[in-house]
């Protein structure tokens, strides 16, 4: 599971497929509890027994997520939407990353609760395939970190317009070169990313390779989603720091050029996704 990989995808799924404004959200999320299964198999090459485990165990988080979280998640684009009429603050940026910090903790949490059983089933041969397919993933990664730098930086530019326009609507040209410049200045955490993400890899395979405690289990793994930089490498929460601070002042320099249409149509895309996840909440 990469970094905790199969609850990780499923975190992207249920939180980060709001965030992008992902069109197939009814679909891709009716059908997360597979999504995850699938990306857990292909992590520890599960037995039938695992799956079955597994099959029950990710029915339990889906329902549970359906009923208590996905209206949490439309309280939480609407506390963005009011922030788009009203215009960003610091203030309201700040409440907004506390609000997906607490989104984020409880799937966690409630993702460690459900995995504890099938993890106290994992054998010494799964542990040695999860760090292969993990040292195989980590050499892929690491060759797109050492790469032409101008060239991750040009792909990180052309991604963020994409999504702000996916969100407000065509940009004119004056506000993609302005854009362009900001995202120029947002930090390069690659490095304390990847440093991360080997730290928290070595630190699941110990886990798993000791003594497996499910009290244990549950509250480690609980614990490094709702506080990620705990016991993190000493780059780690800088790097986060500096990125936070800059992606404050990146959405306020957003807000001062934002035209009227533009904020009309990220509020109105905002009130159509809603309406789709408070649907999905009483299916």
């Amino acid at each position: 599971m990469g970094r905790l990989k199969g609850a990780k995808t499923v975190t992207a799924v249920l939180i980060g497929c709001l965030l992008a404004g992902c069109s197939t959200l009814s679909l891709t999320y009716n059908f997360a509890d597979w999504i995850m299964l699938w990306r857990v198999d292909h992590y520890f090459d599960l037995s039938s027994d695992q799956r079955e485990i597994l099959e029950e165990r990710l029915a339990h988080l889906h329902a549970w997520h359906r009923t208590q979280e996905l209206p949490l998640y439309a309280d939480f684009l609407r506390q963005i939407q009011q922030n788009l009429h009203n215009g960003f603050t610091r203030e309201g940026i700040d409440a907004l990353f506390q609000s997906y910090f607490q989104l984020r903790a409880d799937l966690g949490h409630r993702i460690a609760l459900e995995g504890t059983l099938f993890l106290t089933t994992v054998n010494s041969e799964q542990v040695q395939f999860l760090q292969n397919v993990m040292e195989e993933e980590n050499e892929e990664l690491l060759q797109e970190i050492d790469g032409d730098v101008n060239e991750r930086l040009a792909t990180r530019t052309e991604a963020i317009l994409d999504w702000l326009e996916n969100w407000l609507g065509n940009l004119t040209e004056p506000q993609k070169h302005h854009i362009a410049r900001l995202i120029q200045k947002l930090p390069d955490t690659s490095d304390s990313w990847m440093h991360y993400r080997t730290h928290r890899q070595k630190q699941f395979i110990a886990l798993l390779q000791a003594e497996k405690s499910p009290m244990v289990l549950e509250q480690k793994i609980g614990d490094w989603f709702a506080n990620p930089e705990k016991d993190a490498p000493d780059d780690y929460p800088q790097a986060v720091s500096r990125m936070r601070t800059a992606l404050k002042s990146f959405v306020l320099e957003i807000e001062q050029i934002m035209t009227l249409e533009q904020r009309e149509y990220g509020i109105q895309k905002l009130q159509h996704l809603i309406e789709e996840v408070e649907s999905l909440a009483s299916t």
